[in-house]
Order: structure tokens, then C-alpha cells, then sequence
């Protein structure tokens, strides 16, 4: 299948943050801490309106890229139930008026859409980037990847006191395994990945920010605690 080859992409555009986790596993607080920092995420989604806040996922993103992606492969969409084979890297391409394009070019117009001017670093946060992350490496060699990890026993015992989570599935074995086939995929992109982060949730929780200062110096973006200490509020936190 021909695919357009096209050019002029910005250095920075080339070298997203892309920041995964466990679903319903408080990723997005690492998310939050990143985006203060200055990233440029788009718009983002908000949460349901028993938890109405941010979630930090690119809205356009997910619902017209990474569901559809996902619904095409004949997978869950959501990422929980049917999942893709964690060794296939699929070539993901699509058709325009012009011709097939590929996924870079495909991220470069919706961000494009949401009028990013390429001078801001951008972060794209999405827990089912585990479950797409060879075609996203192989589109972005250079991408920083911020990968949330957290105990098995901790994510079990938080989604089982997560009203969302328990609208899903009530059964920690159900969790058990998620964090499993999740956990894998995140082990397969440490080992593949040039640039890859990994931050314990705990740590954030209890206020330990060491990691992310680690991080935004290795990615070269300013690290604020004052600015991070407001974002480390756990009310803004619940059942995220």
C-alpha cells in the first residue's frame, strides 16, 4: 500500500511525551504534573460527571484515533477486555483525499487542528499506548515515554474502591489480570525503547516528586514544585 511521503516536521514535533499506565491506575496524576511543567496537550477530555475532572487525554486523539485503531484490529476499544498481540506492531496508515498517510503524518494534522504552533513540547497521555506502543516507537524513534507503574496489590485494591473501575468488573482477579497483560506490554517497551521513564505512583501519592524532576531534566522541560505542589492536591485526584 503506497503511503504520501511528506516533510517538515519540527524537531519538537518528533519528540513527544508519551505517558501510559495501568486503566483506572492514576496515571493521569502523572500526567498533570508533566502538563505543569508547560507541555501542550490539546483539549482534553473531560471525566464523567460523577468525576467531571480533566482526564488528560487528548479528546480528538482518542476518540478518532486510538478507539478507531483499536476497533479496527477487532479489539476492545476501551482496552480491557480483547486486547492486541503484545508482539504485533501493526502499520497503521490512513486514507485521505490526497492519498494514504501514516501515523506520523496522521498526528501531525490533528494536532495541527487543534492549532499547535510547535513551540511547546507536546504530550499525548493515554493508558492504551501500551497496547499500540510498537507502531507509536516505530513512527516516533526519538519520543519520551513515561511509563506509570504501580504495585499489583495497590492498583487491585484501588480500582475495587473505584466506582468506575466497579462498573467494569467487581472481581479482583479481573484487575489482577489487567495489571498482568498491561505489565508486559510496559516491560516489552523498556526493553525496546531508546527513552523510556519509569515512575512508581506511590511515590506521587505520598509526595515524592524526585522522579519527576529526574525526568523533566532528562527531557529538558522546567520542573516547578511550587507550580507541581498544586497539582499534588488529592481532591483533584479521586477515583481518577
Amino acid at each position: 500500500m503506497d503511503v504520501l511521503k511528506l516533510n517538515g516536521y519540527s524537531d519538537i514535533f518528533k519528540r513527544p511525551i508519551f505517558v501510559t499506565g495501568l486503566p483506572y491506575g492514576g496515571g493521569n496524576k502523572a500526567a498533570k504534573l508533566i502538563k505543569e511543567m508547560g507541555v501542550w496537550t490539546g483539549r482534553t477530555a473531560q471525566g464523567p460527571r460523577s468525576n467531571p475532572i480533566d482526564s488528560l487525554e487528548n479528546q480528538r486523539l482518542r476518540e478518532r484515533l486510538i478507539k478507531p485503531t483499536l476497533k479496527q484490529m477487532g479489539c476492545d476499544p476501551d482496552g480491557l477486555q480483547t486486547l492486541p498481540n503484545p508482539k504485533q506492531r501493526v502499520n497503521l496508515v490512513f486514507p485521505t483525499k490526497e492519498g494514504n498517510i501514516d501515523l506520523q503524518e496522521k498526528l501531525h494534522r490533528m494536532l495541527e487542528v487543534q492549532e499547535y504552533d510547535h513551540a511547546r513540547c507536546w504530550m499525548y497521555y493515554d493508558t492504551r499506548l501500551a497496547l499500540l506502543w510498537r507502531s507509536f516507537l516505530s513512527s516516533f524513534p526519538d519520543a519520551q515515554w513515561v511509563i506509570v507503574r504501580q504495585k499489583e496489590q495497590a492498583y487491585v485494591k484501588s480500582c475495587l474502591e473505584n466506582p468506575q473501575a466497579l462498573e467494569i468488573s467487581q472481581k479482583a482477579r479481573f484487575w489482577a489480570h489487567l495489571s498482568n497483560v498491561y505489565t508486559a506490554r510496559f516491560d516489552l517497551l523498556c526493553a525496546r525503547g531508546k527513552h523510556v521513564h519509569e515512575i512508581q505512583l506511590q511515590n506521587i501519592e505520598e509526595g515524592n516528586l524526585s522522579e519527576l524532576k529526574l525526568l523533566s531534566d532528562k527531557i529538558g522541560i522546567q520542573f516547578s514544585p511550587k507550580r507541581s505542589g498544586r497539582a499534588l492536591d488529592p481532591k483533584r485526584w479521586k477515583h481518577s
